[in-house]
């Protein structure tokens, strides 16, 4: 066997991992804050469980497209930009309302201790 068809059968190796890695873990880790941070970006309904619940029912269709597109995506890096721009854009969302809860809070306490005790 030839250097180049050696090379050639590591990157295309290389190339089924990379995707296997990719559709497997990621999609899911990616799918799961895709869910998390749903519940932040879908509107209440009037019952007010409407962006919890919604997102949790369609955690199977948001898996499942997410894996679809991974895996069949002909340009591997593409595919690994999608997943992490979503990773980063969801994770953002979480902390960043994770942040403004905590400030919330301690703007509440602060304001609890100004107030004269009567």
């Amino acid at each position: 066997m030839t250097t180049a068809a050696t090379s050639a059968n590591k990157s295309s190796r290389g190339r089924a991992w990379s995707r296997g890695i990719l559709a497997g873990p990621v999609c899911f880790i990616v799918s799961a804050l895709v869910m998390a941070g749903a519940a932040l970006w879908y509107p209440e309904g009037p019952a007010h469980i409407n962006n919890i619940a919604v997102p949790i029912a369609l955690f199977p269709a948001i898996w499942a497209v997410l894996f679809f597109y991974l895996m069949l995506d002909k340009k591997l890096g593409r595919a690994w930009t999608v997943a992490l721009v979503l990773l980063a854009v969801h994770t953002g969302l979480i902390g960043h309302h994770f942040y403004e809860v905590e400030a919330a809070k301690k703007s509440q306490a602060a304001a609890v201790q100004a107030e004269p005790a009567k």
